[in-house]
């Protein structure tokens, strides 16, 4: 069993309202690699394609490449 964790927010008062923790367990980490690579590939503009974390606040990407499209 494989556990990706991620986080998002900010825990220091003044900076942001929220701290966000998200988790999901797997067990064939190779089948969450490659559905991530076919939406990336799919999704992504070329030069963020081959990124292995894509910060969206940074790359100014729009709400269309959220996961539910």
């Amino acid at each position: 069993m494989f556990i990706y964790l991620d986080e998002t927010g900010n825990l220091t008062k003044g900076n942001g309202k929220y701290f966000i923790v998200a988790t999901f367990t797997v067990g064939d980490p190779q089948r969450i690699v490659n559905a991530f690579r076919r939406w990336q590939h799919s999704k992504f503009p070329r030069k963020l394609r081959d990124q292995s974390e894509v910060k969206f606040n940074d790359a100014h990407l729009t709400d269309d490449l959220r996961l539910n499209n």
